[in-house]
């Protein structure tokens, strides 16, 4: 299966809450309490800009070229403890490792133990 990012959180509403933080998921799912969302390293962006969509803050600590794709860790800042890794394809890399970004990511892996939502 490769490298997975995994986030536990929590559905209140139409929104995915992750420590102080929280995504919009543009719908209101049944199932509403704890969840984990699983993202592969290339589902998952950074920005410069932060928005409704991309509200939370991560500092990349490593960037490594892998020839067609550079792979970034990045630290959530305040909000989730692990390191997270991020697939950048093309020309798009971080200037500088300890710059502050925003976190964007698709919100399709959502679970509730082995139940997708």
């Amino acid at each position: 299966m490769g490298e997975v990012n995994r986030l536990q959180g929590t559905i209140r509403g139409g929104q995915f809450h992750v420590g102080a933080h929280r995504w919009p998921l543009g719908y209101t799912p049944a199932y509403q309490g704890p969840v984990d969302l699983f993202l592969r390293p290339w589902e998952v962006d950074i920005s410069r800009r932060t928005s409704l969509d991309s509200p939370l803050p991560v500092q990349v600590l490593e960037a490594s070229p892998k020839g067609h794709y550079t792979q970034l860790v990045v630290q959530p800042l305040g909000w989730y403890n692990e390191p997270l890794t991020v697939v950048m394809h093309g020309g798009r890399c971080p200037r500088s490792v300890a710059s502050v970004y925003s976190l964007v990511c698709n919100m399709r892996g959502l679970y509730n133990g082995d139940e997708r939502i």
